[in-house]
């Protein structure tokens, strides 16, 4: 006797729930409906998390190019410290105090390492508020600008190896400790989150905005980064 679809697809969901191989086929096959039906296939929570932090690392290289230059672009780190603060600080992070830390505590795991993390939001905040001052009192005297130097070389040092604890550990950990069904309906909040703060098409309209000051810089292309070899 045929299993009713319902009830098939309650099963494999339960399934998946305590099997991650089983999970991945379910995964693997939305996207295959969405693209029958022509749509984009959705990006899930953690996929989500981490192309958030690979914008953010596009922008600490655009604070590292800038730093570089003889004479400091001031205009385009102040533009990288905007799009940190509404995007990064303002939602990016916002969505793992509020959907990601939460479960890893509740669940007993990484305690150590999410309190380090909680903590380095709120000093990025810190450093970002005082980049943007200074960028925005144009400073003059060598005193400003080495105090300027060094908080966005700060920033820099400390989210290199924030988001990298985070991609390596913190969300592999957060998958563990989530269902499958759970997960799931995780997507649908972070969809409706990033609606409702960003607007729509929120993150690459943000992503738009880094490519425009990657541009601005000379340093659009990848292959701008590519070494010469001998």
């Amino acid at each position: 006797m045929a299993i009713p679809l319902f009830d098939s697809r309650r099963r494999l969901l339960i399934a998946a729930a305590t099997t991650p191989w089983l999970l991945a086929s379910c995964g693997e096959e939305r996207e295959e409906e969405h693209e029958e039906a022509g749509e984009n296939p959705p990006v899930l929570p953690v996929e989500d998390l981490m192309r958030e932090h690979g914008l953010l690392d596009r922008l600490l290289i655009v604070y590292e190019q800038s730093l570089s230059q003889k004479d400091i672009p001031w205009p385009v780190i102040g533009g990288a410290a905007q799009i940190i603060h509404a995007f990064i600080e303002d939602f990016h992070e916002k969505q793992e105090e509020a959907e990601v830390f939460p479960r890893l505590e509740h669940a007993g795991r990484e305690l150590q390492l999410v309190a380090t993390l909680r903590q380095q939001h709120h000093v990025g905040r810190l450093l970002t508020e005082r980049i943007e001052h200074l960028v925005s009192a144009s400073p003059t005297n060598d005193t400003d600008r080495d105090h300027y130097i060094t908080s966005i070389r700060q920033f820099i040092s400390m989210y290199r190896a924030h988001a990298a604890r985070e991609d390596t550990v913190l969300l592999p950990a957060f998958r563990e400790v989530v269902s499958g069904h759970e997960y799931e309906a995780l997507h649908e909040t972070f969809e409706t989150r990033e609606h409702a703060v960003l607007g729509h098409g929120g993150f690459h309209r943000y992503l738009a905005q880094v490519t425009q000051l990657e541009l601005s810089l000379g340093i659009g292309d990848l292959a701008t980064f590519t070494p010469t070899v001998s």
